[in-house]
């Protein structure tokens, strides 16, 4: 399914605004769908608000190596497992980093504190990715942790246990990590979020329905017109 909004063009401007939409199409809803029964319900569990003072703002989102060094210490990573170890109720559990080192560094304290964890990440050989992936769903591993790599196009309907310790200012990166675990699963009742991130904050619950709206904005465009050289280039005898 598809959850969000998409608008078809209706016809080209010729004033350099680009393509003009004139009506949204509504898709499936996190609550349309929850209500319907394809999806599970939500719970949130919010401890702790990370400080992201100061961090840049790259691409729209936060700047990776100043958002790993502010996320990858040992307090925080110490409070994501012992948060999980009070709520998490032993549920299959999939936890979303910042970084390769930061994903390594929270499955590592978790198998410190006696529970089975693993990690997963887009450099590892294909087979041992397919390995931890067959351990989770097996139950050999309780909690799998990832860098950017189960956000989308995974499908584990047995993970009732979703953990954001990685913040963002992307709306869709923010479903995306949660809905991995919303599929509907023998015995799941409902699936615990906990948001060591303060996506929640930053961008409401998931099963909010956001206003969206049409609003028209001008394309810069191109001079296609040349511009005179001014300068000639030289060759460099030497």
């Amino acid at each position: 399914f598809t959850i969000g909004m998409t608008a078809t063009p209706i016809r080209q401007d010729n004033r350099g605004l680009g393509n003009i939409y004139e009506e949204l199409i509504e898709a499936g809803t996190i609550k349309g769908l929850t209500e319907q029964g394809y999806l599970v319900p939500v719970r949130i569990i919010a401890p702790s608000i990370p400080d992201l003072k100061g961090l840049k703002i790259a691409m729209g989102d936060y700047e990776k190596k100043g958002l790993e060094k502010r996320m990858n210490v040992p307090k925080l990573i110490g409070d994501i497992v012992s948060n999980w170890i009070r709520f998490g109720n032993n549920r299959p559990t999939v936890v979303f980093c910042t970084s390769i080192k930061h994903s390594k560094y929270v499955s590592h304290v978790f198998n410190d504190n006696g529970v089975q964890s693993g990690h997963i990440d887009g450099e590892m050989p294909e087979i041992e990715r397919e390995q931890a992936l067959s351990d989770l769903r097996n139950g050999k591993i309780k909690v799998l942790s990832n860098c950017q790599i189960l956000n989308e196009g995974w499908d584990e309907p047995k993970v009732s246990c979703v953990i954001i310790a990685r913040p963002t200012k992307s709306y869709g990166l923010y479903l995306q990590m949660i809905g991995r675990s919303l599929r509907p699963f023998p015995n799941k009742k409902d699936t615990l979020v906990i948001d060591h991130s303060g996506c929640v904050y930053e961008h409401g619950f998931p099963e909010d329905v956001p206003e969206w709206q049409l609003i028209m904005t001008k394309v810069k465009t191109k001079d296609k017109q040349k511009k005179p050289i001014e300068k000639q280039p030289f060759t460099c005898m030497e």
